[in-house]
């Protein structure tokens, strides 16, 4: 068994809006198989994407559905969780040990290398790195120049040789074989992955010293926490999860206790039935007063007017009167009024109105005063009640307020008492449960430096066997890429082209094929077959040989520009050739045969839209999901609840 890295995805999950979709995986052979335009390619995005990929063309249905992406995955047998914004490719990444657990503090990653600075636990291509125990290493990007600029190897370089795109299985662009500088950087990765990068004994001794000081460092670290703690009378044996479950169960309860005293409220103030009747009484009759009293004060300023007017006229008739009788006499000059020595002119007889009718008007005059006197002394009799009514209202009003005091005081104050007394206990138990999760951010940090110095050690124990077999061994870099042009070799040979001339890994690490290079091909299949090649080849040398190459490879379309069935009258390697296909299959059959025959884990995830026979009913294939929009046996696409609106 070699000592190449092992990743294998269990699990991809899509959060959704509505719901969560999923796709499963098993170590071996996956296979993801259905009609044109489902969405499968975007599920090996997604994956690549939740590891730490750049970015990630979405869809409608993704775009209509989607929120996360969530990747389960076992690097070196240990499974960590990924989780990834879908639309928000600068959101830190959250990465989960073993399960998602909310009582967890998740590392939160950089998912961009300029962000590493700001995010707590670093970028997750150096981190992804380290937990597949892989050493930390510079590469040139121009290696031919002493004073070429140096990058720090990430996985996210990685992922390009596990990761067989659809646009470039066919591409001359496969690797940016088409851009000198990029294409000369992945060679340089390549080296790297190959352990046949230009670095000798001393740079395995200086990446081991490098190591060794960063896992010094975290011991200081974990020893410096440790000391805190202990100083802080820290108990350590403590379960603080049993713990924070404690005290939210208590919370719990003490919430519905709350929640009982302010719902029975109604319970302990019943007494308030009846007194709310008395004072809706006392205040209908208050209502009633307020509106009538103003109406009596009008009428009776109303009537007073009017019995001043009455009297005004009973004193001028009696005037009338007492002068008639006394000077009953017709005088043909003028005289003086005796009231007002105003010169009057004498009028005739008929003119003047009689003595009788006079006292006759005085009688009715009189009448109707004593009428008005009787309504308003009624008038004022009727205020006055009312006004002794409003008075007894009132204080029966108080009377009824006094005794809802006593009563409120007396049966309320013991519930507000418990209440506040509940409330305090609350605040209480917050206090120590964020005392408690406080604790527990230090436990969790001391678990994550811990986990750093297993990484770490496995990094260090990695480097020592490279060491020791570099120092035993002193392979030569042209014995790896011997190896690697054998493998390549025989997986070109048994993909069914018929001119297999000119096969080669050269010694700068190109492909040749009929002696040309890979960009140079001018077949659309040859070039399909090639690129499928050369990602195998890595992918067996991983399972032969020591390598830092993952045992994970993902394929996208494979027929791509081959197809199932041949034209009956087309005879050339640009037309569909069934067996080609088939072969594509048989050397991945060919693969699951080496691993069981070495004893190496390994997955490879293939998207098609059709499935080989050699597919059909083997187990060595397993069907990880068919999608179909015309069998409604199978889902559309992993988004399988989206309505296409037209």
């Amino acid at each position: 068994m070699t000592n190449s890295p092992s990743i294998y995805i269990e699990k991809l999950t899509i959060i959704g809006t509505e719901k969560n979709y999923e796709i499963s995986f098993k170590k071996g052979i996956n296979i993801i198989w259905g009609d044109l335009d489902c969405g499968k390619s975007s599920i090996l995005n997604l994956i690549s994407y939740s590891l730490g990929a750049s970015s990630i063309d979405t869809y409608e249905q993704l775009e209509s559905k989607a929120r996360l992406c969530q990747l389960s995955v076992y690097l070196n047998d240990d499974k960590y969780i990924f989780e990834r914004d879908i639309f928000d490719s600068k959101q830190y990444i959250r990465c989960y040990k073993n399960e998602i657990n909310k009582n967890v503090t998740p590392r939160i990653l950089a998912a961009t290398l300029d962000q590493e600075n700001n995010a707590p636990d670093g970028y997750i291509s150096f981190f992804i790195l380290e937990l597949l125990g892989l050493p930390v290493t510079e590469i040139k990007i121009s290696p031919s120049k002493i004073d070429s600029t140096m990058n720090r190897i990430g996985f996210k370089d990685i992922l390009k040789f596990i990761h067989l795109k659809q646009k470039d299985i066919a591409s001359d662009s496969l690797l940016d074989m088409n851009n000198r500088s990029r294409y000369v950087k992945h060679k340089e990765v390549l080296k790297y992955l190959l352990n046949i990068h230009n670095e000798d004994i001393s740079r395995i001794n200086s990446e081991i010293s490098a190591n060794a000081s960063i896992e010094k460092n975290k011991k200081n670290q974990k020893a410096n926490v440790i000391s805190f703690l202990e100083a802080s009378d820290f108990d350590f044996s403590i379960n603080i999860e049993d713990e924070i479950n404690k005290w939210d169960v208590i919370l719990c309860d003490i919430d519905k206790e709350i929640d009982a005293l302010k719902n029975n409220h109604k319970n302990v103030l019943s007494f308030t039935d009846g007194l709310k009747n008395e004072v809706d009484e006392l205040s209908n009759s208050l209502n009633d007063i307020n509106q009538r009293k103003p109406r009596l004060i009008s009428d009776l300023d109303k009537y007073v007017k009017l019995k001043n007017t009455y009297n005004e006229e009973k004193k001028s008739l009696s005037t009338s009167i007492d002068i008639g009788s006394k000077f009953d006499i017709l005088q043909q000059e003028n005289v003086s009024c005796p009231l007002c020595s105003t010169r009057q002119v004498i009028e005739s007889r008929d003119s003047i109105i009689p003595l009788s009718v006079l006292k006759n008007e005085k009688k009715s005059v009189n009448r109707k005063l004593k009428s008005l006197n009787t309504i308003i002394d009624n008038i004022r009799c009727e205020i006055l009640a009312i006004e002794k009514e409003e008075d007894a209202t009132k204080i029966a009003l108080h009377e009824i307020q006094c005794k809802f005091n006593k009563k409120y005081s007396k049966e309320v104050s013991a519930l507000i008492e418990s209440i506040s007394f509940l409330e305090k206990e609350k605040v209480e138990i917050l206090s120590s449960k964020k005392l408690i999760s406080r604790d527990k951010k230090f436990l969790d940090r001391l678990n994550m430096i811990e986990d750093e110095l297993n990484n770490l050690s496995k990094i260090i124990d990695r480097l020592n066997g490279d060491l020791k077999k570099a120092e035993s061994n002193s392979q030569d870099p042209k014995d790896v890429i011997n190896n690697l042009n054998d493998i390549f070799v025989k997986i070109m040979e048994l993909s069914g082209l018929t001119d297999m001339n000119g096969l080669s890994v050269n010694g700068n690490l190109d492909y040749i094929v009929r002696n040309k290079d890979f960009v140079n091909l001018t077949s659309g299949g040859v070039r399909t077959i090639t690129s499928i090649a050369i990602y195998l080849s890595k992918l067996v040398y991983a399972m032969k040989y020591d390598s830092n190459m993952p045992t994970l490879f993902m394929l996208d379309t494979p027929g791509n520009n081959i197809g199932r069935n041949r034209k009956e009258n087309i005879l050339c390697e640009e037309a569909s050739d069934p067996t080609i296909y088939e072969n594509i299959y048989a050397r991945l059959e060919s693969v699951y045969n080496l691993a069981k025959k070495v004893g190496c884990d390994f997955q490879i995830i293939v998207v098609d839209n059709d499935l080989a026979n050699k597919a059909e009913g083997n187990s060595k294939f397993y069907i990880a999901k068919r999608f179909s929009k015309s069998d409604d046996d199978f889902d559309s696409g992993l988004i399988n609840d989206f309505i296409l609106k037209r």
